[in-house]
């Protein structure tokens, strides 16, 4: 389910209006992550591990114990494998694998966001008048100033890559939402 919530407040002279988003499940897969891992440029990647026995690695090759190599030690049920660059590289690790959306690659979407905050301040005092003008507003907005997201990690679920037009879900190297602070004087004659 997706909730938009919106709050709107005001106290004399002074208003506040609050949009706070919410969308729970979905999936996600973060492709610009796995493209990134293939390249070795993502944190994922940047491990170091000395093998303390002979271990084999995605292409099949043994590493020899002792060897300290980039990568991690993971054992997915058959018992200890080595997830080294080839595992990254071309293995189901990173890049697209064999293109295609692995279940292990789909992330939950549930994401909260403070979607804007927006403070206004009527000003209608007697120096106005004199001047020709009824009142002035003085408003502050800030945009996308918090969000929380369950499994996605530097993705923002609120872009696609195709845009709103083809669905949701998918990222690959999609441009977040960017944090905005907007300023405005509003003149009333």
């Amino acid at each position: 389910y997706d909730l938009t919530l919106g709050l709107n407040g005001r106290w004399g002279n002074l208003s506040m209006n609050m949009l706070f988003e919410h969308s729970q499940g979905g999936y996600y897969s973060p492709r610009t992550q796995w493209v990134l891992r293939r390249f070795g440029t993502t944190a994922d990647t940047d491990n170091e591990v000395t093998l303390s026995k002979d271990l084999k690695n995605v292409d099949g090759n043994t590493i020899a114990s002792g060897t300290t190599v980039r990568g991690f030690v993971h054992d997915f049920g058959g018992g200890e494998v080595l997830l080294d660059e080839a595992w990254f590289r071309h293995g189901i690790g990173g890049g697209f694998g064999d293109n295609q959306a692995y279940n292990f690659s789909v992330k939950d979407a549930t994401f909260s966001r403070l979607r804007e905050l927006s403070v206004s301040y009527l000003y209608n005092g007697e120096a106005l008048q004199n001047m020709g003008l009824s009142s002035l507003t003085f408003t502050g907005t800030a945009r996308n100033l918090f969000a929380w997201y369950k499994e996605l990690v530097g993705v923002d679920p609120g872009v696609n890559v195709g845009g709103i037009q083809t669905g949701f879900g998918l990222d690959y190297f999609a441009n977040p939402s960017t944090k905005s602070f907007l300023f405005s004087l509003t003149a009333n004659f």
